[in-house]
């Protein structure tokens, strides 16, 4: 299969794969709170911005039309599990099954929380991933650290504060609505950081390896339109 003229390769095929993967854990690990030395925070904060890092990987290397699809791709994958799931808590349960409860809980999450999930991640997915596209370009493929830390640190505001505002407005007071904003923008940034001189390997050597590194000088930016 090629994309644009680029071959899908054996490595974007498999990031790809784990990208959706990390899309759709973190969705349903979310509702539970975990205590990470001393701070209480959604699980789905270990896996997420895993996907930040996959996104400025893929960016980096393909290019942004590649980033668009897998974008798109991530988010229908996602909604359909959602729904697949959602659907299958309606389905009458076997005298055998003792764990309908459970199950609800799991997949019968809020509606306002599943869509501020969602659109939290489109929107700065997409800003993560434009901003690297436009600055490789007006840098000249320069100062890797620095554009990474640029897209993910906006782009983490974003995802936070569109979830965050969405998912639990008027329903905590406001001050801790902000903090929790916060910390979780700076959780993510931290999380890109540790990650930073082990992703720069990885991007260095399968540039290498694919003997390519796309320059978005000419991509169009319309993040309707999927497949030129």
């Amino acid at each position: 299969m090629q994309v644009n003229n680029l071959k899908v390769s054996p490595f974007l095929l498999v990031i790809a794969l784990l990208y959706i993967s990390l899309l759709v854990i973190s969705n349903f690990v979310g509702a539970k709170i975990a205590n990470i030395f001393s701070f209480n925070i959604p699980t789905s904060l270990l896996f997420f911005p895993l996907i930040y890092i996959m996104n400025n990987i893929i960016t980096e290397i393909y290019g942004f039309q590649v980033s668009k699809i897998l974008i798109w791709s991530a988010f229908s994958v996602n909604f359909v599990v959602i729904i697949g799931c959602l659907i299958s808590t309606y389905i009458p349960a076997s005298s055998l099954w003792t764990h309908q409860e459970a199950s609800e809980i799991i997949f019968r999450q809020s509606p306002r929380i599943l869509f501020a999930s969602l659109l939290g991640y489109l929107c700065s997915s997409f800003i993560n991933s434009i901003i690297l596209s436009k600055l490789k370009v007006s840098l000249l493929g320069k100062y890797f650290y620095i554009r990474v830390l640029a897209s993910t640190s906006i782009a983490s505001l974003v995802d936070s504060g569109i979830f965050c505002s969405l998912a639990f407005y008027n329903t905590i007071p406001n001050e801790v609505l902000l903090n929790i904003i916060s910390l979780e923008s700076i959780f993510k940034f931290s999380y890109e950081l540790i990650a930073l001189p082990i992703v720069s390997i990885i991007v260095a050597y399968v540039k290498l390896k694919e003997k390519l590194d796309v320059y978005d000088t000419t991509v169009n930016y319309n993040l309707f339109k999927v497949f030129n």
